[in-house]
């Protein structure tokens, strides 16, 4: 069963207060996301089984630790894949691959869905949802891609989503190793 969109509604809000800019509320410490990248993607597995979606998790190399707010890091991860879900067609394919460059740690969240560039020019807008998504009939506010924004920056990254016909849809996270 699909966790109720009011309650992942308020969880999401909350993340934005909590991530907005000049605040100091995150708890960072080290995380190993060797470990914990694959444990996330594990915990939103089900999801992806009711609608018949392969998840796959790739982590190119070993992984240096990150200081961030494992809450805040976990809550953008279960975004991405619920979005990642829901716009991928049903039997699709989910990546996620993780690496690291110089001083910072790449994720990519890709899914078999295609948008269209308008769609992906308003992605990150509050209360934003494709179309596509809406005529599904899947709970939600359009508050997830926002609160990943919300959660990229409070960490001094960056977010960023391209989309190309037949190839699917990517989600990418950079976050510098000291935040």
């Amino acid at each position: 069963m699909y966790v109720p969109a009011t309650l992942e509604t308020i969880t999401n809000v909350l993340e934005m207060y909590r991530c907005r800019p000049g605040t100091e509320l995150l708890f960072r410490e080290e995380l190993d996301l060797n470990l914990l990248l694959p444990d996330w993607v594990e915990s939103g597995r089900w999801l992806a089984c009711e609608r018949k979606t392969v998840i796959q998790v790739q982590i190119n190399s070993h992984l240096p630790t990150l200081k961030a707010s494992h809450q805040c890091l976990r809550r953008l991860i279960m975004n991405l894949l619920e979005n990642a879900i829901k716009a991928a067609p049903e039997a699709g394919l989910i990546t996620v691959v993780a690496w690291s460059l110089q001083d910072t740690i790449t994720i990519d969240v890709t899914d078999t869905g295609c948008l269209e560039q308008q769609e992906v020019e308003r992605m990150f807008a509050k209360f934003r949802q494709v179309e596509r998504t809406k005529r599904k009939y899947i709970p939600g506010y359009g508050l997830g891609l926002q609160t990943c924004q919300k959660i990229v920056e409070a960490h001094h990254g960056r977010i960023s989503c391209r989309s190309e016909a037949g190839k699917g849809t990517t989600f990418q996270v950079v976050i510098p190793l000291n935040n």
